[in-house]
């Protein structure tokens, strides 16, 4: 896919009406080539070689390229020209208008756009534009007695300090996310830039904090975070940002980073909670991240939505909620959550399944298993994941009365996962396997002798689906010498 078919196929209804608008000046004539192009792009109906053919014949190559070019060229004015107003891009297009006016040496008009520009850059925290700002202004020193040199030298030294700290601390923040991205076995300890990371946080928040920045101040409550976190001191960050709730969540948001930090920091906050184990408080956190990923429109809503969900199912599920869990769950299918992204689904159904089973609605609960193996993102987790997930569904069929199944799925998932004794999954596989095909196994002491063997052995890291030695004491009590 080109570039000019994906740049058609993004645009929403507002960006089509301007575009349309815009070409429509010069003419409305609905032959033209450029609005037949562009149709076809967005409906999907051609390709470019049998556009091309159609309408230049087999040698029009070159005039077929010269017409993408125009309409493309064409969509991104007419783009710009639906940017203009808005908080974000509006200080970059009046710069823009003060080059164009002093390159013509007009000024007056420069200085005068300058001016409206450094104003909004102000108002949107935009301190690398200020930057070149402040540069513009020195420019205009022999062309207008209006600038005061020594006062826009004051404001560079000021704004290039804060720069200067922000590049820092963003710089570190993305080595850490990329080392960490690239080498998962890295250990969080041992790396430099977080310890760097952690002290420039520490300095920001003594110089820079609730200072007249706010983006700052939400980039440095997230560095301050994110060592805490990598280390597994999800405790200390829940603390931290727990006393930073008002700031976090009261503060006037100025533009869509401000607004996705704002949301990345409740994430934070309701995922801490949850890992050190502060459920109920993680359930009444959540609210604030629901708050602000409703305020934050939509591109951000539908980019984040889906981890104000994941914090509640776990909070509920750790509370033995299932019931709340499922509720959860099942709004977020009607409301197409997972849509986004494929690891969602496998999230969604392996909860939906567990959660199925721990209301002892088995059919339903083995039915969601066997949507979750059909699911976009079930290839792409790990052999571990689906080795837990292959396990639960023995369970659930077992309670189901299903015990062909076992028979039949067992020795293959020995197989096919390599499973070697002294192991979990082996032994409970095992287990099993022996109660589908033997009714007086259960009475044996080898029975017993199992489960103390599967009872001294540690979970693996992220915990079973469903909890193994639980689940067989509940199903068949504690563990006795004999019957």
């Amino acid at each position: 896919m080109n570039i000019l078919e994906l740049l058609v196929k993004q645009m929403n209804n507002d960006d089509i009406r301007m575009y349309k608008s815009y070409v429509k000046r010069s003419g409305k004539d609905l032959t033209r080539l450029d609005l037949r192009l562009f149709e076809a792009y967005r409906k999907g109906k051609t390709d470019d070689d049998t556009f091309s053919e159609e309408n230049y014949g087999k040698g029009g190559s070159g005039a077929f390229h010269r017409l993408k070019n125009r309409v493309l060229n064409d969509i991104n004015k007419s783009e710009l020209l639906n940017l203009f107003d808005e908080h974000e891009t509006q200080p970059h297009l009046l710069f823009a208008l003060y080059i164009n006016y002093y390159n013509r040496n007009q000024f007056e008009l420069a200085y005068r756009y300058l001016l409206k520009a450094e104003k909004k850059a102000i108002a949107n925290e935009d301190l690398r534009l200020l930057d070149e700002i402040y540069a513009g202004f020195l420019r205009l020193v022999r062309e207008i007695s209006a600038v005061n040199p020594p006062e826009i030298v004051q404001k560079i030294r000021n704004n290039e300090e804060v720069l200067h700290y922000r590049n820092r601390l963003e710089e570190l923040s993305s080595l850490v996310s990329h080392r960490l991205r690239s080498s998962q076995n890295y250990a969080p300890e041992e790396m430099e830039e977080l310890k760097h990371l952690a002290e420039l946080a520490d300095k920001g928040i003594r110089l820079w904090l609730d200072k007249g920045y706010p983006v700052l101040s939400f980039q440095i409550l997230k560095a301050y975070c994110q060592p805490l976190i990598l280390k597994g001191n999800f405790k200390a960050a829940a603390e931290f940002l727990n006393a930073k709730t008002n700031l976090i969540a009261n503060t006037d948001v100025i533009n869509a980073r401000m607004s996705e930090l704002r949301i990345e920091l409740l994430i934070y906050l309701t995922n801490s909670l949850n890992a050190s184990g502060a459920y109920d408080e993680a359930t009444h956190k959540a609210e604030f991240l629901k708050t602000a990923l409703e305020q934050a429109g939509d591109v951000l809503y539908k980019k984040f939505v889906y981890f104000y969900y994941q914090s509640l199912v776990n909070a509920y599920s750790e509370l033995k909620r299932p019931d709340k869990s499922l509720e959860i769950l099942d709004e977020m299918q009607e409301k197409n959550v997972a849509a986004l992204n494929p690891m969602y689904e496998v999230f969604l159904w392996v909860n939906k399944a567990v959660c199925l089973f721990d209301l002892k609605e088995y059919a339903p609960s083995a039915k969601t298993i066997s949507r979750l193996y059909t699911s976009r993102g079930y290839k792409g987790i790990t052999d571990s994941l689906k080795l837990k997930i292959e396990t639960a569904e023995l369970i659930i069929r077992f309670e189901r009365g299903d015990m062909d199944f076992a028979e039949f799925k067992i020795p293959r998932l020995i197989k096919d996962y390599r499973l070697k004794p002294k192991t979990r999954e082996y032994l409970i596989t095992s287990i099993l396997l022996n109660l589908s095909t033997n009714p007086d196994y259960r009475f044996s002491d080898i029975f017993r002798d199992a489960r103390t063997e599967l009872n001294l052995l540690p979970a693996d890291t992220g915990q079973e689906l469903i909890d193994y030695s639980l689940w067989l004491e509940n199903r068949f009590g504690s563990i006795q010498k004999n019957r």
